[in-house]
């Protein structure tokens, strides 16, 4: 993802760029990650104030069509149209099909987002998104709006197209977070501290002192033992 507003696929083996998604002229992409869900070849990809579910159309022809398939199947389920978000999560981030996100059902934006066709489905919120990450199973994501105070962490779910904030205090400006890839437990690094977050019990396990005057990055090994920082 680029600050030209473009996403980039690319062939690692061959060096072949496969696929380009433009996403408007005068708008950044934050971040991008890959769902690791191998059924699916979907990439979240964070552009301004929106979250944009992609279709990445590489890989095995059935895993294309089953990725459109059934995410809309999913999404379409009768008991998530009964689903009313709390006030509180509904006035950070709305689940939004792509034709009610695109520029032309709202031309008074300043800098509209070109939303792809091959979008499945798109997150608004009400913040800029600096930051989005998947849980290992591939069905819930994480995204981090940093001005957003003790809203600033969201988790969603795929497969009910619901989201939920998990903290109701604000503990410094979040800079990353991550899922642990073992074991239910959440990063979440502010300027100076790694807070590890048990989403079982939905407490505070652990606070690691970094010693750091701003982190900018995480990193945690496959095995989960240890936690890499870059500041």
């Amino acid at each position: 993802g680029s600050d030209d507003g473009s996403v980039k696929i690319w062939e690692v083996q061959s060096g072949y760029c496969h696929k380009t998604f433009e996403f408007g002229k005068n708008v950044v992409i934050s971040s991008v990650a890959w769902c690791p869900n191998g059924a699916l070849s979907l990439i979240a990809v964070a552009v301004e104030n929106r979250l944009i579910l992609l279709n990445a159309n590489v890989g095995a022809k059935l895993i294309i069509e089953q990725t459109s398939d059934l995410i809309l199947g999913e999404g379409s389920d009768s008991k998530n149209s009964e689903y009313m978000p709390p006030e509180r999560v509904k006035s950070a981030v709305e689940w939004e099909t792509p034709d009610v996100a695109r520029p032309s059902a709202n031309m008074n934006q300043p800098n509209p987002i070109s939303i792809p066709l091959e979008t499945v489905a798109v997150l608004k919120f009400f913040k800029p998104v600096k930051q989005v990450t998947w849980h290992a199973k591939g069905d819930y994501f994480a995204t981090v709006c940093t001005d957003a105070a003790n809203r600033a962490v969201l988790i969603h779910q795929l497969s009910k197209r619901r989201s939920q904030i998990p903290f109701n205090k604000s503990k410094g400006l979040v800079q990353s977070i991550l899922f642990h890839p073992i074991r239910p437990f959440l990063f979440v690094a502010t300027q100076r501290h790694v807070r590890i977050y048990n989403l079982t019990k939905q407490e505070l396990s652990k606070k690691l002192i970094t010693g750091a005057k701003w982190i900018s990055s995480l990193a945690v090994h496959p095995q989960g033992d240890n936690v890499l920082i870059g500041t």
